[in-house]
C-alpha cells in the first residue's frame, strides 16, 4: 500500500467504494510513519554509507509525505 499511494494519486471520493479501506490503511501508515520516521532517519544517518561516504539528506518531498513530517535533529 505504502509504494502505491507514495507513486500514485487518489482517487476522488465518487470513484471510490462504499466503506473502502483505503481510508482505515492510509491513516494506518500516516499513523506509522509519523511514529517511526524520526528514528528511522537517526539510524540511516549513523547506519549506512554510500561509496562517497554518509547519505545525502532526505530530499524535501519526504518530508511532505503523509501531511508533512518533521526533520530529526541532527539530520538534514
Amino acid at each position: 500500500y505504502r509504494r502505491n499511494l507514495l507513486k500514485c494519486t487518489e482517487l476522488p471520493p465518487a470513484l471510490l467504494p462504499p466503506a473502502w479501506p483505503g481510508h482505515a490503511a492510509r491513516e494506518l501508515c500516516a499513523a506509522l510513519y509519523h511514529a517511526l520516521h524520526p528514528a528511522a532517519l537517526v539510524y540511516v544517518a549513523a547506519a549506512l554509507l554510500n561509496e562517497d561516504g554518509p547519505l545525502p539528506a532526505p530530499a524535501p518531498e519526504y518530508f511532505a509525505r503523509f501531511g508533512g513530517l518533521p526533520a530529526a535533529a541532527g539530520v538534514g
